[in-house]
């Protein structure tokens, strides 16, 4: 319990320093240098094109996923009651959309014909970060419905 406890709080720092690492590399093509993308530079970008998509994406990547963790760090301390589970299952599903967004971005930039797209150190950070994420909340939640 004391490492899972270690690896939250882990998460609440390298979650949050991974949203500006690079997680692509794009442009028209590979020899004429490559744009760096992070999780913040675009939201900069949807906040100037489409606020909506850039709220849902702030939401989905970056709020939910803080709750959740800090949710779960209150957990492991027993600052919250068992009762309140219910919100560590809603927080959970909606932060995993931040998979969804980074594979719908995969998908829709390699799939156009226009462009390069190279996967950075970035995206597998975050990407591992968000896979721990997910075993520390489903384990929580299992060891939380054992002691209730």
């Amino acid at each position: 319990m004391k490492c899972i406890k270690l690896i939250n709080l882990f998460l609440i720092g390298i979650i949050p320093s991974s949203w500006f690492l690079p997680i692509a590399y794009t442009g028209l093509v590979p020899w004429f240098g490559l744009k760096e993308i992070s999780i913040v530079s675009s939201l900069q970008v949807l906040c100037k094109t489409n606020l909506f998509l850039c709220l849902v994406v702030f939401f989905s990547v970056i709020i939910f996923p803080m709750i959740k963790l800090i949710f779960l760090s209150l957990a492991h301390f027993k600052i919250v009651k068992n009762d309140s589970l219910s919100i560590l299952l809603i927080v959970s599903q909606f932060s995993m959309s931040e998979v969804f967004i980074l594979a719908f971005y995969i998908v829709i930039t390699k799939s156009t014909w226009l462009g390069h797209l190279s996967i950075a150190w970035g995206f597998y950070v975050f990407c591992f970060a968000t896979i721990i994420s997910l075993i520390i909340a489903l384990w929580t939640q299992l060891q939380l419905q054992k002691s209730s």
